[in-house]
């Protein structure tokens, strides 16, 4: 009998205790961890870079343009060039860390910063003649370091030139 009274009145109510108190526990942990990933990925939207291309028919501010040269320095070595007018939004800054093609890295020679609501125009002088089947993409950063990578789609003029016609993210 005594042993009922022990374990009614004192062993089934520490037992309740520690399991309400584990499910509390771990319903807080799991609320604050929720609240962390979702607080990132809002700080990861309000920093991401936005931008578009621009086509070279319509109207915009030219002279406001600033020039972004990546690829070979000298232009005598280039076998061909990339071309686009590019206009990043008003989200956030971006930060050009290169064009890859097929695997080979072009960085920017000049400058790297485009400043909210900039036109720019981005040449990409490459060391090797430009093709249909070739892989480019454009990686980005924004001021918090996250890289982006999109798949540009191209224009061929020939074998030499070619055009900037959109961009696609490739998620992760």
């Amino acid at each position: 009998m005594k042993f009922y009274i022990i374990l009614k009145e004192i062993a089934i109510p520490i037992i309740s205790a520690i399991i309400g108190g584990l499910c509390t526990f771990l319903g807080v942990f799991m609320t604050i961890r929720h609240e962390k990933r979702k607080e990132k990925e809002e700080r990861l939207l309000a920093n991401k870079p936005l931008f578009y291309r621009l086509d070279l028919r319509q109207e915009y501010e030219y002279k406001s343009a600033v020039d972004f040269c990546l690829g070979v320095g000298n232009f005598d070595e280039k076998e061909g060039q990339i071309f686009g007018v590019i206009k990043n939004t008003d989200n956030a800054v971006l930060i050009i860390d290169g064009v890859s093609i097929n695997g080979k890295l072009y960085k920017s020679l000049y400058g790297d910063v485009v400043d909210k609501n900039q036109i720019f125009n981005l040449y990409i002088n490459v060391s090797e003649k430009i093709n249909k089947e070739d892989e480019i993409i454009f990686v980005v950063k924004d001021i918090m370091e996250n890289k982006y990578e999109y798949r540009v789609e191209t224009r061929y003029k020939d074998e030499k030139y070619s055009e900037i016609i959109g961009f696609k993210e490739i998620k992760k």
